[in-house]
């Protein structure tokens, strides 16, 4: 049996997939915990991001290569090249951490930013209807800040701030489930 989670708030129902309420706030508490390690020790989750990353990159380079060299035709050498690409990021990442927590942390900005759009525009539509507007939009606020932080230079030489900078998008994203699934339990889809 498929429970379907929603929202009715005297108006249309908003439907968070098909999971049960649990799910939300299991996911919820889960990122808040993964968080708040992270907060404790920010150049750890610093250096285990960009380890991550550089593993992820090396692996897809590697499949992309092998896909391109296998089944050459239209774009092989595009495929080819972006392969390559993914594969040094990976392996320079993987070979150099520390250099590439610089790197990743402007990536995260631009990450951050836009997650404080999508926040912003759910908070204007889905918040609405659920009642979670202030939620959503203290997500979205976070996610601002932190992207405004990064490209205003002020994490510039910190090895840890990547780490940090997760640790508070996690804590906000994992509180906002939390939320919202609390507030979805009991209620049942129309």
């Amino acid at each position: 049996m498929t429970t379907q989670t929603s929202v009715s708030t005297s108006g249309p129902i908003i439907m968070f997939g098909k999971a049960p309420w649990w799910v939300l706030v299991v996911e919820g508490a889960a990122l808040i915990a993964l968080g708040l390690v992270a907060l404790i020790a920010p150049f750890v989750a610093s250096l285990a991001v960009t380890l991550v990353i550089g593993w992820i990159y090396m692996f897809a380079g590697g499949i992309r290569l092998v896909s391109s060299l296998t089944h050459r035709g239209p774009g092989f050498g595009w495929s080819l090249l972006i392969g390559c690409l993914a594969l040094v990021a990976g392996v320079f990442l993987l070979a150099r951490p520390l250099a590439g927590l610089f790197t990743l942390t402007f990536i995260l900005g631009v990450f951050f930013l836009a997650g404080a759009v999508m926040s912003f525009v759910l908070a204007a539509t889905v918040g609405r209807k659920t009642g979670r507007t202030l939620w959503l939009m203290a997500n979205g606020f976070a996610d601002l800040v932190l992207g405004v932080v990064v490209f205003a230079g002020l994490a510039a030489g910190a090895v840890w701030f990547l780490g940090l900078l997760v640790a508070v998008n996690l804590v906000f994203a994992g509180t906002t489930l939390l939320v919202i699934g609390t507030t979805v339990r009991g209620r049942k889809a129309v």
